[in-house]
């Protein structure tokens, strides 16, 4: 088994889009339509919806959730280029939610939010 998509409830779909875009992931144009946008992130993509998805999911009670429901990790290559990263997020719409900081386990990483407020830690392996 093997992570193909992750999907995101969008209130503006172009906005999230763009977001992950201008951090340096491509968009997969044959998928867009007026309601729906994705862009490759490694072996996986990163899909994003319209609210009109929870009804076609069978998942209405969620269209309105409160509080952070996930993180999303991207590798950045080298821990040089984290922070270039997080100006390229904060430019783009992004917030910075906590600066770049080593961490126990070999990474060095930043966590920005997007637009509509979803975490998204910027990490690189620390050479050993």
């Amino acid at each position: 088994m093997h992570l193909t998509y992750t999907t995101f409830f969008a209130r503006d779909v172009n906005l999230m889009a763009d977001f992950y875009v201008a951090l340096g992931l491509k968009e997969i144009e044959t998928s867009r339509s007026e309601f729906y946008r994705e862009v490759k992130a490694g072996d996986a993509k990163i899909g994003f919806t319209g609210q009109h998805a929870y009804e076609t999911l069978g998942v209405p009670d969620d269209t309105d959730p409160t509080g952070l429901r996930s993180v999303i990790t991207l590798d950045v290559g080298q821990p040089e280029n984290v922070e270039p990263v997080v100006e390229k997020a904060i430019a783009a719409g992004g917030a910075l939610a906590k600066p770049a900081f080593e961490t126990t386990f070999g990474q060095y990483l930043a966590v920005v939010r997007d637009p509509e407020g979803n975490a998204v830690r910027l990490a690189a392996a620390v050479p050993a």
